[in-house]
C-alpha cells in the first residue's frame, strides 16, 4: 500500500459577524492571507456594520476566501 506524504490542511474561521472583536480578528487573519475560508453569522443584532466591514475589506484582501453561512438556531434574531 503506497501513502502519499502531501497533507492539506485549510484554516476556516468561525462566527464572523458574531461581535466586533471577533469580526475584526477574522478580517486581520484574512488581510495577512493566514485563511481559507470563514463561515458567517447573518442574524446577529449587529450584522449590518459587520457585512460593510467586509464588502470594504475585500478589495484588500490577498485573496478571497470561501464563504459560507453559519447556521445559528438559538442566538440572534430570527431571519424567517
Amino acid at each position: 500500500m503506497s501513502m502519499s506524504s502531501d497533507v492539506l490542511v485549510e484554516l476556516h474561521a468561525d462566527d464572523y459577524g458574531e461581535t466586533l472583536n471577533t469580526s475584526r480578528g477574522i478580517l486581520k487573519l484574512m488581510q495577512e492571507g493566514c485563511l481559507d475560508g470563514i463561515s458567517i453569522l447573518g442574524n446577529m443584532s449587529d450584522f449590518d456594520a459587520y457585512a460593510r466591514m467586509l464588502i470594504d475589506a475585500v478589495p484588500t484582501l490577498p485573496f478571497v476566501p470561501y464563504m459560507s453561512v453559519h447556521l445559528d438556531l438559538v442566538e440572534g434574531c430570527g431571519l424567517s
